[in-house]
C-alpha cells in the first residue's frame, strides 16, 4: 500500500511585514484535505500567537524522510516570499530580522532529489517579490531535507508555485463570510473538488478504479482558475501560476471528487487556460529546435499574442543585440552595450585593456591578452555596478546592460579564430537559438525537460567539437532543473574538450571536484556567471571567499551575475591585487 506524507505550513505573521490574513486558514483547510485523502500530515502554522521556525520545519520532513516507507512527501507553504538571486525563499516566523529563518526553495528542491521519496512535490502560496532592503537581501533561508543520500534512487520533484517573478499572491473575499483567503490554495482545493473533465484521469490506487487530477494536470487547471477567480474579482490583477512537473504521468496527490463522465462539458475555445510564459517558451525552443508544434492554431495564434503582451518578444530582440567588433588581434575580448566601461581588471595573468569606454550609441571595446586559455575578467559600468565573466581563447564576449544589470551575454568565435567558419555556416541558426533561450531563462521558464530535447538542444548549440558556451550555460540549468545529470555531463566534457578549461557554472552544476579540492584544473570565472548559480553553492559543498560570500547579499535582480555598486568596487580591486584567481 502505497503511504504519503505533508508537512503543511501557514505563516501570517513575518517580522514587521504586512501581516496576511488567509494563510494559516488555508494551510489547515489543506491538511484536512491531505489528511481526508489518508496522508500522514504535520501542520505548522501561526495561528493562536504560536511562531513556526526553520527547525520545526526541518524536523517536520526529517520525520517522513528518515522513515523511508513513504512513496510521496507534499511540502506545502502559504505565507510572504521574497525573489532573491532567481529563486524563492519562504519566509517563516522570525524573518527577515533572523537571515536563517525562511526556506531555500531551489536548495530545498535540490537536496530533495536524493531524500529517496519517489516523489516530492513543493506547493508555493508565496508572493515573489523583490527584497528592497540591505537586511532583506541578507536573507538566505535554510535547507529543510536531510543533507544525505538514502537512495541511488533519484526523487521526481515536482512544483507548483503562485506567481510569476515579481507578483503577489493575492489573498481576497471568497466567502459569504467576507473571510479573506489566498486565491491559490482555494484554486488548488477545487481543482480536486470541482475539477475539469478533461483533467480527471481514471488510475488502479491499490487495486481499485479511483478518478484522480494528476500532476502533469493540475498545472494547466491552475493556470486558468487563478486567472479566472481574480479576474471577476478585479480585472487589474495580475497573478500567473508557474508549474514544473518531473513524475511520470500517472503520480497525482489526491482524487477528484466528481466522476469525469458527463459531469462536465468539453472546454471551448473561450474557457481554454490563458497562454503562460513556460507555454510562451517552450513554443519557442521547440521551433528553433525544429520539433513539431503539438497544439492547434487557434491555441498557437494566443501563445504568439502572449509573447507580444507579456514582453518576451523583446527580450528575445533585447539578446539579439551583437556588435559589429569581430575580432582582436589576440582573438580575445568584449564588446558591451547599454552602458560605458570604467574599469577592468584580470586574473591569471592575462592583460586587458579598455580601447573605448563606450557612449549611448557605441559599444564599449575591452581587448584581452590572455597567458593560457581563459581569464576571470571584472568589468565595471559607468552604472557603478559590475560583473565577472569568462574570458574564453578565441571568443568575443558580447553584453548587454539593460536597467542596471547585465541581459545576456553572447559568445562569438573571433573572425580569426579556427572556430569562425564553422559558426559562420550555422550563425543564423545558433544566434536565434541563443537569443530565445535568453528570453526564456531571463523569464524563469527555460526548460529542457526530457532526454530527446536535451539531444536536439546540444546538437544545435554545436561550434566545432564544442558547444556555443552561452548555450552550454543555459543548457546545463535546464538539464539540473530535470535531473538529466548525464546531460550536464556531456555539456562539460564538450565544453572542456574545446575550451580546455572549465567554466564554472557548469562546473557547479555537475558537481565537478575542482570547485571543492585541488585538481589543478582552470575553472573560470571564480564565482557563477548566472545568478541562480548562486543558490546552489552550499548543495554542491562549495565555500566562497569572505569578498564573494558577502556578495551573494548585493546582487542585482537579472539574469546573469551583476554585482551592486559596493561589492563591485570590491571585487574589481581584490583582482587587481591578486586576492581573487
Amino acid at each position: 500500500m502505497n503511504k504519503r506524507a505533508a508537512v503543511v505550513i501557514g505563516v501570517d505573521r513575518t517580522g514587521e511585514l504586512t501581516e496576511l490574513e488567509g494563510c494559516a486558514t488555508g494551510a489547515e483547510a489543506v491538511a484536512r484535505w491531505l489528511r481526508a485523502e489518508g496522508f500522514d500530515t504535520i501542520e505548522l502554522t501561526d495561528a493562536n500567537n504560536k511562531i513556526v521556525t526553520a527547525a520545526m520545519v526541518t524536523q517536520a520532513v526529517s520525520t517522513f524522510v528518515s522513515a523511508q516507507t513513504y512513496n510521496q512527501l507534499v511540502l506545502f507553504f502559504s505565507g510572504h516570499g521574497y525573489w532573491k538571486n532567481e529563486t524563492e525563499l519562504w519566509l517563516l516566523s522570525n524573518a527577515p530580522k533572523d537571515a536563517n529563518e525562511a526556506i531555500s526553495w531551489m536548495e530545498t528542491a535540490e537536496f530533495a532529489k536524493d531524500c529517496g521519496i519517489p516523489n516530492v512535490v513543493l506547493i508555493s502560496d508565496a508572493c515573489r517579490t523583490i527584497p528592497q532592503t540591505k537586511s532583506a537581501m541578507r536573507v538566505r533561508g535554510s535547507i529543510v531535507f536531510p543533507n544525505e543520500n538514502f537512495s541511488p534512487s533519484r526523487s521526481k520533484v515536482d512544483k507548483f508555485m503562485a506567481a510569476a517573478i515579481g507578483q503577489p499572491a493575492y489573498e481576497t473575499k471568497l466567502d459569504p463570510e467576507g473571510t479573506r483567503s489566498s486565491v491559490f490554495t482555494h484554486c488548488l482545493l477545487q481543482a480536486f473538488r470541482e475539477p475539469d473533465a478533461e483533467s480527471v484521469d481514471e488510475v488502479i490506487d491499490n487495486g481499485a478504479s479511483a478518478f484522480v487530477v494528476t500532476n502533469r494536470k493540475l498545472g494547466p487547471m491552475l493556470q486558468r482558475r487563478v486567472p479566472e477567480v481574480l479576474a471577476a474579482i478585479n480585472p487589474t490583477y495580475a497573478q500567473e501560476v508557474d508549474a514544473e512537473v518531473l513524475s511520470e504521468n500517472d503520480a497525482y496527490i489526491a482524487k477528484a471528487k466528481r466522476p469525469p463522465v458527463g459531469a462536465f462539458p468539453e472546454l471551448g475555445p473561450a474557457q481554454q487556460p490563458s497562454a503562460t510564459l513556460r507555454e510562451v517558451a517552450a513554443i519557442a525552443v521547440s521551433t528553433e529546435l525544429g520539433s513539431e508544434i503539438k497544439i492547434s492554431k487557434r491555441r498557437l495564434t494566443r501563445v504568439k499574442q502572449f509573447a507580444r503582451q507579456s514582453g518576451f518578444d523583446q527580450k528575445i530582440d533585447d539578446a539579439v543585440v551583437v556588435t559589429d567588433v569581430q575580432q582582436f588581434e589576440t582573438q580575445t575580448g568584449f564588446t558591451v552595450m547599454g552602458d560605458t566601461v570604467i574599469d577592468v581588471a584580470a586574473t591569471l595573468g592575462a592583460k586587458v585593456a579598455i580601447l573605448a569606454r563606450g557612449s549611448a550609441d557605441e559599444p564599449a571595446i575591452i581587448r584581452v591578452d590572455l597567458d593560457g586559455r581563459a581569464s576571470s575578467v571584472g568589468i565595471r559600468f559607468g552604472n557603478g555596478q559590475a560583473t565577472v565573466l569568462a574570458a574564453l581563447f578565441g571568443y568575443i564576449a558580447h553584453v548587454t546592460v539593460k536597467n542596471d544589470a547585465v541581459v545576456s551575454v553572447n559568445y562569438v568565435p573571433s573572425e580569426n579564430s579556427f572556430r569562425w567558419n564553422s559558426y559562420a555556416d550555422r550563425r543564423k541558426e545558433i544566434e536565434k537559438l541563443r537569443a530565445v533561450s535568453t528570453a526564456a531563462a531571463r523569464s524563469g521558464v527555460f526548460r529542457l525537460s526530457d532526454e530527446n530535447e536535451a539531444v536536439a538542444f546540444a546538437e544545435r548549440a554545436r561550434i566545432e567539437k564544442g558547444i556555443d558556451p552561452s548555450l552550454g550555460l543555459y543548457a546545463s540549468y535546464a538539464y539540473s532543473q530535470a535531473d538529466l545529470r548525464e546531460s550536464i555531463a556531456s555539456v562539460l566534457h564538450y565544453m572542456q574538450s574545446d575550451l580546455e578549461v572549465l567554466v564554472y557554472d557548469v562546473a557547479l552544476l555537475a558537481k565537478h571536484p575542482a570547485l571543492t579540492g585541488d585538481t589543478g584544473q582552470t575553472v573560470v570565472p571564480f564565482c557563477p556567471m548566472l545568478t541562480q548559480g548562486w543558490n546552489l553553492l552550499r548543495s554542491r559543498g562549495v565555500m566562497l571567499q569572505g569578498i564573494l560570500d558577502r556578495a551573494q547579499d548585493d546582487l542585482e535582480p537579472s539574469l546573469w551575475t551583476t554585482f551592486k555598486e559596493g561589492s563591485a568596487v570590491e571585487i574589481i580591486e581584490a583582482i587587481r591585487k591578486g586576492e581573487l584567481q
